[in-house]
């Protein structure tokens, strides 16, 4: 397949591939039944490559791996939903195809290459952008409007990265045994910028003797990632944050956006719990 033509599937399955319609009004007097159908993942089965670029809002997909969002996308398991203005985001956990991308749970895409997401005819008139390998969207992110830039590349190692798990590591100390010491700037960093950690790996849920979810379990851990560098490990099951338990793996975006001077992380780990400590410096 061509790398437009990868590029198109892709980023049309995963903006567009949700099956739950704009929802209709309901009259004052009606009764409506809250739906308890989970909200999916959306995780890749296997890694996705996708890089954030230098500039701010650029992105570079790797072409091989984004068949796999089609496939999430034709199998309803990806966390998005068709509303009025466009298609939202429901959720945008660390692994998860949402992410990957740059998007936020609550985000709305409103356009692709400048055509309406609710449009019928939107992908024969993004078909230019997609034969350039390049596609715009436009989104709705905290009553701002924003624009992001994606761009296939099948060579990804030679992208103008911004913010790398090479400059993390460069602002993390480790002071002892589980103690790390993460400088302010890179917070702010990993916070602008999620999709570093997404990059790292994939959390699953990790389900206890009653199968009820008591944690998420880091796998396919990438060697000199982001995670890495702050200590965690392939296999380690992360069961709270600051007291918090992580039974869904959105509480792990939460956490980042509620850290403040010291953070503690609860993993198990080769079946023994231990508590990482991490300490925020200027």
């Amino acid at each position: 397949m061509l790398p437009a033509m990868r590029l198109a599937a892709a980023i049309f399955a995963v903006l567009l591939g949700c099956n739950s319609p704009a929802p209709s009004p309901t009259p004052a007097s009606a009764s409506v039944t809250a739906s308890t159908a989970p909200i999916p993942s959306g995780i890749p089965r296997d890694p996705i490559r996708v890089e954030a670029l230098r500039d701010a809002g650029h992105y570079a997909l790797d072409g091989d791996g984004l068949l796999q969002l089609i496939g999430l996308a034709t199998a309803g398991e990806l966390p998005l939903r068709r509303v009025d203005d466009g298609v939202e985001v429901l959720a945008a956990a660390p692994g998860s195809a949402p992410a990957l991308l740059g998007l936020r749970a609550g985000d709305v895409v409103l356009s692709l290459a400048g055509v309406p997401t609710n449009a019928p005819d939107l992908l024969l008139r993004i078909h230019p952008a997609l034969r350039e390998g390049r596609l715009d969207a436009r989104i709705q992110r905290g009553g701002a409007e924003i624009v992001q830039r994606y761009r296939i590349d099948d060579a990804l190692g030679r992208a103008p990265l911004g913010f790398t798990s090479d400059d993390l590591r460069s602002n993390v100390t480790e002071e002892g045994e589980g103690r790390y010491r993460i400088t302010r700037s890179a917070v702010q960093h990993l916070r602008d910028a999620p999709e570093l950690l997404a990059q790292s790996g994939r959390f699953v849920p990790h389900r206890g003797s009653s199968q009820e979810v008591v944690g998420l379990r880091l796998v396919a851990l990438r060697r000199g990632s982001a995670l890495g560098v702050l200590g965690l490990q392939d296999d380690d099951v992360l069961l709270r944050i600051d007291g918090q338990s992580l039974d869904d793996p959105a509480k792990l975006v939460t956490a980042l956006e509620a850290i403040g001077d010291e953070v503690e992380v609860v993993v198990e780990r080769a079946g023994k719990r231990r508590t990482l400590h991490y300490r925020i410096a200027p």
